[in-house]
């Protein structure tokens, strides 16, 4: 299914995106197959948390967010932390940080640090 940031049917502009030329595309539908916790980690990344950060928020060691991070990329077909990140971009995620944290605010993270 193509995806174009705007109405190209005015302009006789036939330049779309298509999965093919971007990979990531592909994750957009595949969200629904996180887990949870998956879900979680995915949120924060989308926030631009590293993976220390994210580990410290979850009360998770590092490792385990790394495991849950490849789980990510590997249900998404991403290759890389910006593309889960232009996924989750496209799916809004950014916006809905209390989802993982159970509160409307973002983490404090500066005590630890």
């Amino acid at each position: 299914m193509p995806y174009s940031g705007c109405d190209s049917s005015d302009s006789g502009d036939d330049r779309f995106l298509h999965e093919d030329q971007f990979p990531w595309l592909e994750g957009l539908s595949q969200v629904h197959l996180l887990s949870d916790r998956e879900l979680q980690v995915f949120l924060l990344l989308s926030h631009g948390y590293s993976n220390r950060e994210i580990a410290a928020l979850l009360g998770v060691t590092e490792r385990t967010v790394k495991a849950h991070m490849a789980q990510i990329l590997a249900k998404l077909g991403v290759e890389s932390r910006l593309q889960a990140g232009l996924v989750a971009f496209a799916h809004g995620l950014p916006g809905h940080i209390g989802d993982a944290e159970g509160s409307d605010h973002p983490p404090d993270t500066s005590a630890g640090s």
